[in-house]
Formats: structure tokens, sequence, C-alpha cells
């Protein structure tokens, strides 16, 4: 059986990646895999994204989900990220972009 571990990163309570991890979870059959979701909320340093990258590099079925809005932690979260060539997703990222480009405002 394998075993899943589904870090979520973000710079609030990380509830919105969790409920997308948990909907696409439930979609598989349980008895393929196990899965677990561990939450880092509040990610506001670049301190912060180090420590998730330590554990997200411990196994190489760790998923990192993020929700970062912030744009020099997100940026961080992606080089770490590619450079250690860890699975990813970014929950917020292409819509954000759109808005972006829609309305020509930046988040925050």
């Amino acid at each position: 059986m394998q075993k899943i571990k589904i870090i979520i990163a973000a710079d609030s309570v990380g509830e919105t990646a969790e409920q997308v991890a948990k909907a696409c979870v439930s979609q598989f059959n349980s008895k393929n895999f196990q899965s677990q979701i561990v939450r880092y909320p509040y990610i506001e340093t670049l301190e912060n994204v180090d420590e998730v990258m330590e554990v997200a590099k411990e196994n190489e079925m760790n998923i990192v989900v993020f929700t970062l809005v912030k744009p020099d932690i997100k940026e961080y979260m992606e080089q770490q990220l590619a450079e250690k060539n860890i699975k990813h997703v970014d929950i917020m990222g292409p819509l954000m972009n759109i808005l972006i480009d829609e309305i020509d405002e930046k988040p925050y």
C-alpha cells in the first residue's frame, strides 16, 4: 500500500487547500493507498517555507499543496519546490493570475 503525505502550506489557516486535498483523495479507492494530510498554517517568512521543505523532501511520495498569495513568499516556495523536485500544486495561483490581468491590480 502506498503512503502519501499531503503537506498543506498556507499564509492563513490552510482550510481551502485542505478541503481541496480531501476532495481529491476521496475520489480514489482508499484500499490502494493511505493518505495523511498535514497542515502548516501561517507561512509568513522564508524560514517557514524552509521548515515545510525539510518535511517535504523526506519522501518522494510527499506532495505540497499551497495557497500562498504574498509574492515574495510564494516565489520562494515555488523556487524551493522546483530546485528540490518536489511534487506540488498551487491552488490559488492560476485564478489569481487571471484576476490580476483582468482587473489590473495586484493582491496585497
